[in-house]
């Protein structure tokens, strides 16, 4: 790391971020640089966060601090230099290649980066910001064209069986989940899941083609899961605000598995899966047949997971959470949404999969 330092602080200049931001982190650096004591805890930091192999949950990634480091150079910034310090290691090697091309570690940290200055009004990498760079420059995370991708446990509360005899599968909800009386997922529903194993049987409930629960308990024979809580799966992230257009989707998938071929051959994933108010099956009744977004769903088979007006706000109008009433719809999506949500609709999260 020290030899990275000088190196990093050359390259700053050259960073698409204001003057006084790239000051901040150049002085950070100087201060890391000139003490012996700030640089042991800045190489120690490195080789718990990008060394060793072992992956930091998200709570210890965000809660981790140093308090004489801050006292020294500021809040979060000892963390900011070693984010910094990796990006730019990354870039200069050049070890992933997509496309033809060697992936810029830079721009996700900026864009993090960015959004940390306008949350926090402060340099120093924090909070969800922090965890997010970590990933990115792990690195677990990769952009790959239209389309991010995650390293990642498979988490949901469904798994995925087949029938042995015919090929079929189904996702089959676990033991203890609440849904309303239309099927839909709510945390103070009255119908709750059982899940039973006998034998070679399982009895359980599975779900609709629109991802809400099937009230039909149904016994399973001649079945193996597929897909569960222990397996590796990639999950699939949507950064930016680009057109979320069909070739570009397929382009990102079918490069994914090759690069995950190419630099993680031992890794044995089960599935893409995918957690977004995208795929809420709910927009299908104001989508066109031909909208992007009702093409990314039909990609992946969809089990809805939770209730959450959230995306209203920032990801479908643009804007901060605010009165409903202030809303003002911009085209036809948007006041048919809207008007749902004043009718008492939700939207919901919808969790997709895609086995390889």
């Amino acid at each position: 790391m020290n030899a990275l330092l000088p190196q990093l602080k050359g390259y700053l200049s050259e960073l698409d971020i204001k003057k006084e931001e790239a000051a901040a982190i150049s002085a950070a650096v100087d201060a890391v640089s000139a003490d012996t004591g700030l640089l042991e805890a800045a190489q120690e930091l490195y080789r718990t966060l990008f060394v060793q192999e072992k992956l930091l949950d998200r709570e210890s990634v965000i809660q981790w601090q140093d308090p004489c480091a801050e006292a020294t150079i500021g809040s979060h910034m000892l963390f900011t230099v070693v984010m910094f310090v990796r990006a730019y290691e990354l870039n200069a090697t050049k070890r992933y290649v997509y496309d033809g091309k060697p992936l810029n570690f830079f721009a996700p940290l900026l864009r993090h980066f960015r959004g940390n200055v306008q949350t926090f009004d402060s340099v120093g990498l924090q909070d969800v910001k922090r965890f997010w760079c970590y990933c990115y420059l792990k690195p677990i995370f990769f952009e790959l064209g239209r389309l991010a991708f995650e390293i990642t446990e498979y988490p949901y509360q469904f798994h995925v069986y087949q029938d042995t005899n015919t090929g079929e599968t189904f996702p089959v909800a676990l033991a203890g989940l609440r849904f309303d009386e239309a099927g839909l997922p709510d945390s103070e529903g009255s119908f709750v899941t059982t899940l039973e194993k006998n034998g070679e049987a399982i009895s359980g409930y599975t779900y609709t083609s629109d991802g809400r629960i099937d009230f039909n308990k149904k016994t399973f024979y001649n079945q193996s899961c597929v897909l569960n809580n222990e397996d590796m799966a990639i999950a699939v992230h949507i950064p930016g605000s680009d057109k979320l257009s069909a070739d570009a989707v397929t382009k990102s998938l079918e490069g994914a598995e090759r690069f995950l071929k190419t630099y993680f051959p031992a890794l044995h994933y089960k599935a893409f899966i995918c957690s977004t108010w995208l795929l809420d099956t709910g927009l299908q009744a104001f989508l066109k047949e031909d909208s992007n977004i009702l093409q990314f769903q039909k990609r992946f088979r969809i089990v809805l997971s939770a209730k959450s007006n959230t995306p209203l706000f920032k990801n479908i109008f643009g804007v901060n959470k605010c009165p409903i009433e202030e809303l003002v719809p911009r085209n036809r999506f948007q006041a048919e949404l809207l008007q749902r949500i004043k009718d008492g609709g939700s939207l919901y999260s919808g969790r997709g999969y895609i086995l390889k």
